[in-house]
């Protein structure tokens, strides 16, 4: 190369220490977050789903745009903050906050909810 060192310049993120800040912050088990994201995206912030009906999920939590609109990630023409890292992993935890006190504390059921889509009953996320 040209001599220069660049080691150490970017460092790389820490999921796990990322898990554990905004479980904290949110009151969310940060492991149950992080297999979350593991599960969704295997940790790629850059992952894209196919489009279906419902259109396109991408990022490590795999956010909808409509999901990720409602919790504030900006989606549009030359942006879209599902993929970073950063604001997805708090959105997801803000998220899954909101769906585990919608089904009184039950983590399954808010991970069921957060699969089939948050806007579905209590029913079809026990069905899912």
């Amino acid at each position: 190369m040209n001599g220069l060192d660049l080691t150490g310049l970017v460092e790389p993120l820490n999921y796990r220490e990322l898990y554990r800040e905004v479980g904290e912050k949110y009151g969310v088990d940060p492991e149950l977050l992080y297999r979350q994201a593991r599960q969704e995206s295997s940790l790629n912030p850059l992952a894209v789903d196919p489009k279906t009906k419902y259109g396109r999920a991408k990022g490590m939590a795999q956010f909808l745009d409509t999901t990720a609109r409602q919790y504030g990630l900006r989606v549009g023409r030359g942006v879209d903050e599902r993929l970073d890292p950063v604001k997805a992993a708090d959105a997801q935890a803000r998220l899954m906050r909101d769906l585990i006190d919608k089904y009184d504390g039950d983590e399954r059921l808010a991970l069921a909810a957060y699969n089939s889509g948050t806007s579905r009953s209590p029913a079809s996320a026990r069905r899912a």
